[in-house]
């Protein structure tokens, strides 16, 4: 960002992407159950080695994350978003500093814009804009089974791919979108594909056999 206003845009369309106390927390909370927990809590340590194959430190590490994630869990999401502006300001003015650094050095604007060209290129090559989220997976696999139901029936909605298999509308767009995961493609903005999972969809988890 070159403005005060461009980096506050920067700014806030980082924050509107960041996970919010209750994500945060879920994130950071143990995979065992908060039961599973209190069940090892209670054993001896003897009982933890020979039955679970852990230490008395291992739970108390496990204790001090799930305590670690209720607190974030409360923490007022104004607040987390606040921290969260104070945060990536800092780093995108350390990011410009190192920026205008490079730039300095390259001799002539010439030299600099090819920089600046090249630096755009490997980021475009490391970040993928496209991903495959555990929701979008779920939505192709419900729109691949419905598709195949359909398709029993009447035929419908049940498209061939290059290779002569059958596949689903959703499945196409899906593979489509993530063959070219670094390019900008309006297809794939118009669903929403490169965004986090939209408020009011539940998390779920997709196996890797799914």
């Amino acid at each position: 960002p070159t403005s005060e206003a461009s980096l506050n845009a920067v700014v806030e369309k980082l924050v509107s992407v960041c996970a919010g106390p209750a994500e945060f927390g879920r994130i950071k909370r143990p995979k065992l159950s908060t039961s599973q927990l209190q069940h090892l809590q209670q054993a001896s340590p003897e009982d933890l080695g020979a039955q679970f194959g852990v230490d008395p430190k291992w739970v108390a590490e496990q204790t001090r994350l799930e305590e670690m994630a209720r607190k974030i869990s409360e923490v007022p999401p104004e607040k987390k978003a606040e921290v969260d502006r104070r945060l990536w300001r800092a780093w995108l003015k350390s990011y410009h500093e190192v920026l205008k650094q490079a730039l300095a050095q390259c001799g002539s604007p010439s030299n600099a814009a090819l920089h600046l060209t090249r630096r755009l290129e490997v980021m475009n090559r490391a970040n993928p804009k496209y991903i495959l989220r555990n929701y979008l997976a779920q939505a192709a696999i419900e729109d691949a089974t419905a598709a195949l139901a359909a398709h029993r029936t009447n035929g419908a909605n049940f498209l061939p791919d290059s290779s002569g298999l059958c596949i689903s509308e959703e499945v196409q767009r899906l593979q489509r979108i993530l063959s070219h995961p670094f390019e900008e493609q309006k297809e794939a903005d118009l669903c929403r594909y490169g965004e986090p999972l939209p408020a009011g969809k539940p998390r779920i988890c997709v196996s890797c056999s799914s």
